[in-house]
């Protein structure tokens, strides 16, 4: 197949896709997610968390809409009963964007939770129940590395953290039921890293370029 004609199929591949909604922007970030929990139930009664993880966001330009899913990883949950790992993501989540016409405000508003995933709390899982603030403002979307999200109010951002699932009856044992509240989380800051490509427009290049290495094995040789 000459050089041309494979310009020209690939070309076709992408003019055949159905048209996005140029109105409407979904990317994902490798981000990080730091906070401070104040508890009795860590050493000297406050660490900071250090996670990491994908993120995918969903904004809508013409509704004013964003949405985002977190799916943090950490491994510096310290406890009398020995550091743990945990998985930390958002919950029921309330989002805007705002078009400030040469920026953009991003705001979120969530609940969250945080799974501890090894030691002898695995399986505890702790929720908040009022919303956490998330805001930036940037030139560009998607958003360059290194965008900040935080609560203006930081790190006068506290919010409760209480039991939500304590499947072995850990903290039950200790005189802390499910339901129990068990500290707080403050001084939330979210970074994003890098920007990965929209997994839509990746795999619609890998289908094109598959097909066309099946092609190629095909043809006849002249």
């Amino acid at each position: 197949m000459r050089p041309h004609r494979i310009c020209f199929t690939l070309l076709g591949l992408f003019l055949l896709a159905p048209a996005a909604d140029a109105s409407i922007v979904v990317f994902e970030t490798q981000s990080t997610a730091v906070q401070t929990i104040t508890s009795d139930l860590v050493p000297n009664g406050s660490i900071t968390l250090n996670a990491a993880g994908p993120q995918q966001f969903t904004l809508d330009l013409t509704t004013g809409f964003a949405n985002v899913v977190s799916a943090f990883h950490g491994s510096d949950f310290v406890t009398p009963l020995g550091t743990a790992t945990y998985d930390l993501y958002n919950t029921a989540t309330t989002g805007t964007i705002t078009d400030n016409g040469g920026s953009y405000t991003i705001h979120f508003s969530l609940l969250f939770e945080l799974k501890i995933t090894s030691g002898p709390l695995d399986g505890v899982i702790f929720e908040t129940k009022s919303d956490s603030i998330f805001e930036t403002t940037v030139a560009s979307l998607p958003f360059p590395s290194n965008t900040v999200f935080g609560d203006p109010a930081r790190p006068n951002d506290g919010v409760t953290i209480f039991v939500k699932e304590d499947p072995n009856g850990v903290l039950a044992s200790l005189g802390i039921p499910v339901g129990s509240p068990v500290g707080t989380s403050s001084d939330r800051v979210v970074t994003t890293l890098n920007v990965v490509p929209e997994p839509a427009s990746l795999a619609m290049f890998a289908l094109g370029v598959a097909g066309l290495a099946g092609y190629m094995r095909r043809r006849p040789r002249s």
